[in-house]
């Protein structure tokens, strides 16, 4: 329904509050000294009311906003450059277009622009785009959004003005969009929330639940850190409970020394600072992960006593060997908080304990930090069995619990068995709810959470630990009563051979293992058939327990899984992937993380093979045809593929596996020198696909790659440059014909070893005669639009096509003229001092409203609109859809003031 007249005079004043005048700056190059490139940037979105939480508050429930409260979202946008700019504007909420407007921000300044709102606690997507049409030549377009989520947690840094001056100075350099702190905090966010999205487990199905947002940037002078007491990192400011969390980065001149913790590198804290998510995970109340470790002393007196029958020390030995160091046993669920970038199903369960809540702090560590430890079901079931997967019947279980020590997570272990249990026949114990002594400690002096169980069986000791994660996690999925786990163990006597990389089936007869059949070496598992799986067995109502060791890279791999039954998969004694409840056909495709350095030991091995990873399928079947296959590849990246930047695919080994991460680049112009693209990836073995649709003018291209090691090119599919091979830097140029238009463009390069170098770039060699014009606020297809074309003194008329594009004489004698560009109702653009013959496209953007056609947007063009409001007169229908509407009145409004040519 349209507006009346009167609402829209009532609209006027407002909108003409908000019209100015643009002032395009022309990007001519790198400045001597200063990072004073013009750049628009989005630095990030608050949140207001800023609400503070009651750290007393034991239930989780202070410091938010009430359902159907007022709250305002402010997107604070900085202009880099050293002019005033005029910035359009657009907000989106859950996806859809919506508030827009234009903000004036003079040089070097910050402005605010609102986005109202009622708060609704479920999780809704707000994001806005800086420059929506591209009208602005800027150093980058990568950081004209930012997009969060409603609810996501609050992240507040606090930055000393000199390091906030270094990552202006050099963050751009990266050439990923980058520009300064607050972007350089925006990377953060976004790889913390990708490592929440993809930790998907039976214990958190749907991924960490969280998401955070950069809702607070303070930088503060040269050594005022911390702002209130404590420590300069850790708490920078005590009397802030307005954000979830929050770390302090203080100015240390060494720290930015080429090389020193902040110097320019890809794979260190210049780009990602891993370690301030690690920080600030604690700030929300997570432990230490690798707390869980158990290490041997060096010396006596010995922080593990306990001994074989002949009274020897155990570790070292075949009961017990080293994996690393003094190392026997590392965490189980190894993650950000005790291993590599990711987040695995005990610390994303941790964040799921209280997700969609505020805390009791926020500053590392709070007050509640590890109360979910005592998360514990009230009756713990143990199932030993074999390699064959039969159970271990009448075999004795030791417990001895860890007491203190010193150091942080200290744990000694005497020679004196704490509790004793028998397995019955079918190998089960039964430990009571807390096992592991009280109180339940996970600090320095004392880490109490790791037991070691002594398993005696057919006359062998056997020696494993059991970690208080598997208590909690079977207590978050509801078993808070009874709690089943399963212990393998390798026997000594009589022994079957688990092979590598292929898998020793064992088949029952029984959906639960109840009656062993036989074993044999599987290939791979992969069976379909309305028959028994296995010589002897029941065709219905069997189980099979598969399991090898194999070898993984570093990196995401999608497991694909059918199984018409019940199916779960281990790897390293972690359950993660689980539908043993499943009764029809189905495939699952999980993707997982996985180490190419295992750190697990099975029970009964006599040494670490930290090369490959034990990995169990457990499968039962129930009636009809059986089904069951599982295998895995790499994850594959997103299918995207960006126009005008490059997606860039970082991978830990050379022949583009081990899949990482993927990011956004605006170009190729890399010496990443002895390191690596990325934290997650070593300095040596890896590799990178790029890939983006880049518009070329027609002609003829020189290509220009310099590569360390090896490099390949493909444009639209077609293989142009394969120099695949380990060399040291090296400059390839080829030429490319190109016609006019987007072409997809892919660059893969790898690194063997020592330094790494990957550039490209191109130039057209051909002279082009051609144009392309964004035409501002217009709605219809450009397709067929006719505009003026004037070359020093001689007019043409040129028509676009469909993608905004025009072609211009052959004509124009070689020389130096001003081009101007105008139409309709476009006010007229010149592009000054334009050398013919062209060596690229000229680039015009045209302001809307001159409804007169004199070059300005005044008060007759507004007069105009309003006479004609609800009509169809074509002078006045700027958008070139619908008639003359409230969208017309808008586009004079928003430029209004403007002329041509200014």
């Amino acid at each position: 329904m349209r507006s009346s007249l009167r609402q829209l005079l009532v609209f006027i004043p407002t909108a003409l509050a908000l019209a100015g005048s643009a002032q395009p700056w022309p990007f001519d190059g790198p400045r001597a000294q200063a990072n004073d490139y013009p750049d628009i940037n989005v630095l990030y979105i608050e949140r207001t009311p800023r609400l503070s939480f009651n750290p007393n508050d034991m239930t989780y429930s202070s410091g938010l906003p009430s359902v159907g409260q007022a709250v305002t979202y402010l997107a604070h946008i900085k202009n880099w450059g050293p002019v005033t700019q005029d910035v359009e504007y657009l907000w989106y909420f859950d996806g859809v277009p919506g508030l827009g407007g234009m903000v004036q921000i003079p040089a070097g300044q910050t402005v605010q622009v609102a986005f109202d709102w009622n708060w609704d606690p479920a999780d809704h997507d707000l994001k806005i785009v800086a420059d929506p049409n591209n009208l602005l030549t800027e150093l980058t377009k990568l950081n004209n959004t930012v997009e969060i989520r409603t609810n996501a947690l609050l992240v507040g840094l606090w930055v000393e003005q000199g390091l906030y001056d270094y990552f202006h100075e050099n963050q751009y350099k990266l050439n990923d969009g980058a520009n300064g702190f607050e972007d350089w905090g925006q990377r953060m966010i976004r790889r913390w929330n990708e490592m929440h999205a993809k930790a998907k487990f039976p214990f958190c199905p749907n991924g960490a639940l969280d998401r955070m947002s950069l809702d607070k940037v303070v930088v503060v002078p040269n050594g005022a850190l911390p702002l209130n007491g404590g420590i300069a990192t850790n708490n920078p400011d005590r009397l802030d409970r307005t954000v979830d969390m929050m770390w302090g980065y203080p100015y240390n001149p060494n720290d930015i020394l080429p090389g020193a913790f902040y110097g320019f590198r890809w794979n260190g804290p210049f780009l990602i600072d891993i370690g301030s998510i690690h920080e600030m995970n604690h700030a929300r109340f997570m432990i230490d992960n690798y707390g869980f470790d158990v290490h041997q002393s060096e010396s006596a007196p010995w922080s593990i006593d306990v001994r074989d029958d002949g009274g020897n020390i155990i570790t070292g030995t075949m009961y017990m060997p080293f994996i690393s160091w003094q190392g026997v046993h590392y965490n189980k669920w190894s993650d950000i908080m005790g291993g590599p970038a990711i987040y695995d199903a005990y610390t994303a369960s941790v964040w799921n304990w209280k997700h969609h809540k505020r805390g009791r702090g926020n500053q590392n560590s709070p007050p509640d930090i590890g109360v979910f430890l005592t998360d514990l079901p009230q009756n713990n079931h143990f199932q030993f069995i074999d390699e064959n997967g039969v159970p271990l019947a009448g075999a004795t279980v030791d417990v001895y619990r860890a007491t203190g020590g010193t150091g942080w997570y200290a744990k000694t272990y005497d020679n004196v068995s704490d509790a004793t249990f028998t397995t019955d026949s079918n190998g089960y114990i039964t430990m009571p709810q807390n096992p592991f002594g009280s109180p339940i400690r996970h600090t320095y002096g004392l880490a109490n959470t790791v037991m070691i169980l002594k398993v005696r069986h057919n006359g062998q000791l056997y020696f494993t630990f059991q970690e208080i994660t598997d208590f909690n996690l079977a207590y978050w999925r509801g078993n808070t009563t009874n709690a089943y786990y399963v212990r393998q163990i390798d026997l000594r006597d009589n022994p079957a051979t688990v092979p590598n990389n292929a898998w020793l089936g064992n088949y029952f007869n029984g959906t639960n293992y109840q009656t062993f059949v036989t074993s044999r070496t599987d290939s791979g598992i992969d069976f379909e058939t309305s028959g028994a799986l296995a010589p002897g067995l029941d065709e219905d109502n069997v189980s099979v327990f598969w399991h090898g060791n194999f070898t993984f890279t570093d990196g995401w791999k999608r497991f694909t899984i059918t199984t018409d039954g019940g199916v779960q998969l281990f790897i390293d004694e972690r359950l993660v992937f689980d539908a043993w409840n499943n009764t029809t056909t189905n495939t699952f495709t999980p993707d997982i993380y996985t180490m190419n350095w295992s750190n697990y030991v099975n029970p009964g091995q006599a040494s670490a093979d930290t090369t490959r990873h034990r990995v169990v399928v457990r499968y039962r079947h129930g009636t009809g045809t059986a089904r069951i296959q599982v295998s895995w590849t790499d994850q594959p990246p997103p299918d995207e593929i960006p126009y005008d930047a490059w997606r860039v695919d970082l991978y830990s080994q050379k022949n583009l596996t081990g899949y990482i991460t993927s990011r956004l680049e605006d170009r190729i112009d890399h010496e990443y020198g002895s390191g690596s693209p990325d934290p997650a990836i070593n300095g040596d073995n890896w590799s990178v696909r790029r890939t983006g649709y880049w518009y070329f003018p027609a002609g003829t291209y020189d290509f220009t790659a310099r590569t360390d090691d090896g490099i390949r090119i493909w444009i639209d599919d077609v293989l142009v440059l394969n120099k695949w091979f380990d060399q040291n830097a090296t400059t390839y140029t080829f030429t490319h014909e190109m016609d006019e238009g987007y072409h997809l463009i892919r660059v893969e390069h790898y690194e063997n070893g020592s330094s790494a170098t990957a550039k490209l770039t191109w130039e057209l060699q051909t002279p082009v005669y051609g144009g392309e014009v964004v035409l501002g606020h217009w709605s219809a297809p450009v397709a067929g639009v006719q505009l003026n074309l004037l070359v020093g003194t001689s007019q043409y008329t040129v028509t676009l096509d469909a993608e905004g594009k025009f072609s211009m004489p052959g004509s124009i004698p070689a020389g130096t003229h001003d081009v101007k560009l105008w139409g309709r109702a476009w006010l007229r653009r010149t592009v000054p001092a334009v050398t013919f013959p062209l060596t690229e496209t000229l680039h015009f953007s045209l302001l809307n409203g001159d409804c007169q056609v004199n070059n300005a947007v005044d008060m007759g063009d507004l007069a105009r609109v309003l006479i004609t409001y609800g009509g169809t007169d074509q002078t006045a229908d700027l958008d070139g859809v619908d008639g003359v509407t409230l969208n017309d009145l808008n586009i004079v409004l928003i430029n209004f003031g403007r002329q041509g040519d200014s």
